[in-house]
């Protein structure tokens, strides 16, 4: 090998690490920012706890770990009827991890999705059964009488003419 083919080599070998090290980095903080907002989740289970300076209701608690356990069986869901329906190969001796990508998809996911816009108001509103949206009057010009048609004329009589005679050809 040439010294410049070991150079591009080298170089090449230097940003695939590089990538690769930023994907392990990123993977390991969602886990840990996942582990954390759960553990919080749990601690504002049954009382309002305050965290960063944001308070966090039980509600907000019950809804992050219920959302962590929709993916936590989504997932692994999800991957079995992809194996099923596609070529794609699941190695299922990881299952522990498809499990903590589900839950971590479905708890940070799910709350990583904006829904309200910056005025504040929501971007989806759920409106009760019996909701009937505002009518819109369309104002029309108004409806004219409906004219009778007119009768046609009957055409004057004629006499009918023929000949009686026979003609020789």
């Amino acid at each position: 090998m040439t010294g410049i083919v070991m150079v591009f080599a080298l170089i090449g070998g230097m940003v695939y690490a590089a990538i690769l090290a930023v994907g392990f980095l990123i993977i390991l903080g969602v886990a840990v920012v996942t582990i954390g907002f759960t553990i919080l989740s749990l601690i504002a289970w049954n009382r309002p706890v305050r965290a960063f300076g944001q308070v966090i209701t039980p509600e907000e608690a019950r809804r992050f770990i219920k959302q962590g356990l929709h993916g936590l069986w989504m997932f692994p869901f999800a991957l079995a009827l992809l194996e099923c329906f596609t070529s794609l190969r699941v190695n299922w001796d990881y299952l522990w991890v498809y499990l903590f990508i589900g839950y971590a998809m479905g708890s940070l996911g799910v709350e990583c999705i904006p829904t309200h816009d910056e005025n504040g108001q929501p971007l989806i509103e759920i409106l009760p059964p019996d909701y009937q949206p505002p009518r819109q009057e369309v104002l029309l010009p108004p409806a004219r009488e409906p004219r009778p048609a007119p009768e046609p004329e009957p055409e004057p009589f004629r006499f009918a003419s023929w000949d009686d005679e026979e003609r020789a050809s």
